[in-house]
């Protein structure tokens, strides 16, 4: 059993030399006292082996040198090696603003929640940024959306926490709520109602950063090992075992899309363990979570998609077959879907024209962003 007040944040470092010493100088300038720091250190050769020797000298730093296996595992270890019973995981060439934890922390604390996601920011090598929206205005039309027709899930836009925890608005109370101009959108998901946002691509994306979460959940759940993209293979089983989660519309993260970056690599290795890991979800979603099949088949389409997005660039012609099926047999049931994403929509009715023009329209959109893993 670890601190109750304690947070563990958990830096994977592997070749990270060039921005290393950013990331950590952000987060140790945190406005919250209560974290130590986890460096596991995945057999760098770069040097970045020794920036994490002269951070240990700062008492809240743990660093932890281990053969070279995978970020999979040097988070698993991190989270085995932590004595916190919050864990945070940050990406060691991100950075965060000072508020990052505190902010997290008292978003789960608030609302009781099991895992707390904020809001974040990319920056893309050229400077320029984007990121989800996060004022009054902007986020009510998708609270709207979310909370229609169920009372599992509750939004408002406030500027204290407490106060939404309390009264955990429905619809027809927000319609009626003063809200404030500087307030933050806040949407609050009982049980694990927020699996159907994840696999529904609205608020939470399939990655780890950006969030805290209560130990206890990672006692079931871990990052396969010895595969890529194991993201996906994880985060639908966090948000499955969580009582409770809540979002944050504050960007506290600030993630640097950057040439070279695991999560936007491509090849024939990372697609097949992006669709396996994806039909894996699929499985578990119809076993265990039946109600939710709908969104994992939307989930499983924005995959399929993204890896026909690099067909003709080496994802092999097993993959490409596996994928185009997919998507056609996929593409009536996302346009009957009212709650699908309107990419997918847009995606599935050129599917039903033609696979082979959704293949060439998804080569020029997404330009390597891979946006539809978001």
């Amino acid at each position: 059993m670890g601190d109750n007040n304690l947070i563990s944040v958990i830096i994977p470092v592997y070749q990270a030399k060039a921005n290393l010493e950013a990331c950590l100088a952000s987060v140790l300038a945190q406005d919250d006292t209560d974290y130590e720091v986890i460096l596991v250190d995945d057999g760098s050769t770069d040097g970045s082996s020794k920036i994490c020797d002269d951070y240990a000298a700062d008492g809240r730093v743990k660093v932890f040198h281990t053969k070279n296996s995978g970020a999979a595992a040097a988070r698993n270890f991190g989270v085995d090696k932590a004595s916190g019973d919050l864990i945070c995981f940050i990406d060691s060439d991100d950075t965060v603003t000072k508020d990052h934890i505190s902010y997290l922390r008292m978003l789960v604390n608030d609302t009781g929640s099991d895992i707390a996601v904020g809001s974040f920011e990319k920056i893309f090598e050229d400077k320029k940024t984007e990121g989800q929206k996060s004022t009054s205005d902007s986020i009510r039309g998708t609270m709207k959306d979310i909370v229609a027709g169920t009372k599992s899930v509750y939004s408002g836009v406030y500027s204290d926490v407490k106060k939404f925890a309390e009264k955990k608005l429905n619809k027809e109370d927000q319609e009626k709520e003063d809200i404030p101009e500087n307030a933050e959108a806040l949407i609050f998901y009982s049980g694990n109602t927020a699996l159907e946002d994840l696999l529904y691509q609205r608020h939470f994306m399939s990655v780890p950063w950006g969030m805290i979460s209560r130990r206890k959940l990672w006692d079931n759940v871990r990052f396969p090992e010895g595969t890529e993209a194991e993201d996906m293979g994880t985060i639908y089983r966090l948000f499955a075992a969580a009582d409770g989660i809540v979002w944050g519309g504050r960007k506290t993260y600030r993630y640097y899309q950057r040439s070279g970056s695991t999560m936007y690599s491509t090849g024939s290795t990372r697609n097949k363990a992006y669709y396996r890991h994806s039909r894996e979800m699929l499985i578990f979603i119809k076993e265990r979570y039946p109600r939710y099949y709908p969104a994992a088949l939307s989930r499983h389409f924005s995959t399929c998609c993204q890896i026909l997005s690099e067909a003709g660039s080496g994802i092999g012609k097993s993959l490409e077959m596996h994928v185009k099926k997919d998507i056609t047999l996929l593409a009536p049931k996302i346009l009957k879907d009212e709650r699908c994403r309107v990419q997918n929509k847009s995606a599935a009715s050129l599917a039903l024209v033609s696979v082979e023009a959704l293949a060439g329209s998804l080569k020029m959109y997404d330009k390597g962003k891979r946006w539809y893993l978001g």
